[in-house]
């Protein structure tokens, strides 16, 4: 009896096999592969969601600061003028309905009316800050400041002046300057009328306070001039 096995049959069949085993082998491989990227990319994912929150500090806001915490309001409707000024200070105002505009009209010394913030106290010349609504046009206010403000004096006195706008008026500003003692002062056209708001006995008041120059400019600052 004939008992070999016909290499072709046995070829054919072996064939089958190794096919079967790589397709098998790919299969796996490829569900190894695929599961792994989907691991790597919900850890990756994971990961970057846990640093974001990591990196995430929660915004604390910082609190505004009120500069005029703790001031006292100056409103008078019937000239248009709003300040605000410390509360150890007060407001002298002769600036009401019964104000009178003046009969003549001659220099700037003729004002309809004056408001005066003082120190708190019963000393003389207490005076922090004037103000003054004169009858006469800025350009004659301004001219008789600047005649005013450059007087000879044995002091040697610097006068700075500027004309832009400010609080959204035609305005003059003097930086006057003597023997060291500084005076601020400016000028608001206002209609046919002129503001005045000015600096007064600084070098008393810097003795009072050392805090008058900076509290004065806060004054200035929230002075508004409808």
């Amino acid at each position: 009896m004939n008992t070999r096995k016909s290499s072709n049959g046995f070829g054919a069949v072996g064939i089958v096999v190794v096919l079967v085993v790589v397709v098998v082998i790919a299969l796996t491989g490829l569900w190894v592969w695929k599961h792994g990227k989907s691991a790597n990319t919900k850890s990756s994912t994971t990961n970057k969601q846990a640093t974001t929150a990591q990196t995430k500090v929660p915004q604390t806001k910082t609190p505004t600061v009120d500069p005029y915490a703790g001031w006292k309001s100056y409103n008078n409707s019937l000239y248009g003028i709003t300040f605000k000024y410390p509360a150890e200070w007060k407001v002298n105002d002769s600036c009401d309905e019964n104000t009178k505009p003046p009969v003549n009209n001659i220099d700037v010394t003729g004002v309809y009316c004056g408001i005066e913030v003082d120190f708190d106290t019963n000393q003389k010349y207490a005076d922090a800050v004037s103000i003054e609504i004169s009858s006469d046009s800025i350009d004659k206010v301004s001219s008789f400041y600047d005649k005013y403000y450059q007087q000879p004096n044995v002091n040697n006195p610097t006068l700075a002046k500027t004309t832009n706008e400010l609080k959204g008026k035609t305005s003059v500003q003097y930086i006057f300057t003597d023997a060291g003692v500084v005076t601020k002062h400016y000028l608001f056209s206002v209609g046919t009328k002129t503001y005045s708001f000015r600096s007064i006995n600084e070098e008393l008041n810097l003795q009072r306070s050392k805090d008058y120059w900076s509290n004065f400019d806060k004054v200035f600052d929230s002075l508004v001039i409808q």
